[in-house]
This record gives structure tokens, C-alpha cells and sequence, in this order.
């Protein structure tokens, strides 16, 4: 568990085992606050220093990690046709090998041709992506359209958006939109 002290000596015991706490209530462990370090949080010691103890003897608490996000946008795509759905899982999967350090998120509701009234949806995170059925159908008269989004660093949207046309069942005709935001 990375610290040691005294049982009940500053609110709390832990389970057996020594990783979770247990409040003097009983309850079930997690987080709480509570005076002393974790190994993770860079206090804790053999000797049971506290953070507490240790911003004392000049010991700094860790800083948390500063991103840039001067360079992440989102952009999301109205595609107003329907995708072929093995041409758009072959682009996916491109696109996540070649650029998945550097998409944060993906999502989207897919419109695929030779799928009746089934609405498909995707969610991702870096190269990582669930793709399945939607839980409801494409309602009588609801257009279908497949809205996608994007969120990451350095996004080539020329690039997205020439990839998703070649997805379309007819690329020459497919007419999608696309909605940039910085």
C-alpha cells in the first residue's frame, strides 16, 4: 500500500490485505481525505511520513502534468449518403494506425447502405474504438446520415474529410459538412 502506521491512528483502518480503507463507520473503502501519502503520490515512507510532514522537511508534492492545447481542435462531419461499411472500417482502421496518438476522441452515428433500418454508433479514444447497433432504429422519414466528430491534436481536416468521402456508397455524389471548431 506504500505507507505505514498504527491501525486507527489517523481515522481509518484498512482491509485485510492493506490496500483498501475502511472508515470507523465500516463503510467500504476508496479515497477520502486523509493525512498521509500513498507510494504513488511520492510521500509515504517505511517510516510513515505524512505529506504533511514531508512539505515541512521541503519535500514538494508532485506536480500534475501540463498539456498544450494550443494544437487540439475538434471537427465533426455531416455526411448526407450512406457508407459502404467496409470501406469506412478499412479507413478507421487506417486512420487510427497512422493517427491515433494524436486523436483524443472519436464518435459518431453511422448510416450504412444494405443495413435496413439498423443505426450503427462508434466511440474511441486514441486507437482504441467500440462500434456496434444503435439501441433505437432509424425512425419512418428521419434522414439517413452519418454524423461523425473528431477530437485531437493536428487534425488534417482535408485530409478526414477526403478519407470519409471515399467511404460513401457513391463518392462523386456524397455531400458532407463540415463543423470546425478551435
Amino acid at each position: 500500500h506504500g505507507h505505514e502506521h498504527a491501525k486507527g491512528e489517523h481515522g481509518h483502518e484498512h482491509a485485510e490485505g492493506g490496500d483498501e480503507h475502511k472508515s470507523p463507520e465500516g463503510e467500504g473503502g476508496g479515497h477520502h481525505a486523509h493525512e498521509h501519502a500513498h507510494a504513488e503520490d511520492g510521500g509515504g515512507s517505511a517510516g510513515g511520513g505524512s505529506r504533511k510532514r514531508g512539505r515541512e522537511e521541503g519535500i514538494s508534492k508532485p506536480r500534475k502534468r501540463v498539456h498544450n492545447l494550443s494544437l487540439v481542435s475538434s471537427v465533426g462531419f455531416t455526411i448526407a449518403t450512406q457508407l459502404d461499411c467496409e470501406k469506412f472500417n478499412d479507413y478507421m482502421t487506417d486512420l487510427l494506425r497512422e493517427k491515433g496518438a494524436d486523436l483524443y476522441r472519436s464518435k459518431g452515428v453511422l448510416a450504412f447502405a444494405d443495413q435496413g433500418d439498423v443505426k450503427y454508433v462508434f466511440q474511441g479514444v486514441h486507437d482504441q474504438v467500440q462500434f456496434g447497433p444503435a439501441t433505437e432504429l432509424w425512425k419512418p422519414g428521419e434522414p439517413r446520415e452519418s454524423k461523425i466528430v473528431f477530437i485531437g491534436r493536428q487534425l488534417d481536416i482535408d485530409d478526414i474529410h477526403a478519407g470519409l468521402r471515399e467511404c460513401a456508397v457513391d463518392p462523386a455524389a456524397a455531400v458532407i459538412q463540415v463543423h470546425k471548431r478551435k
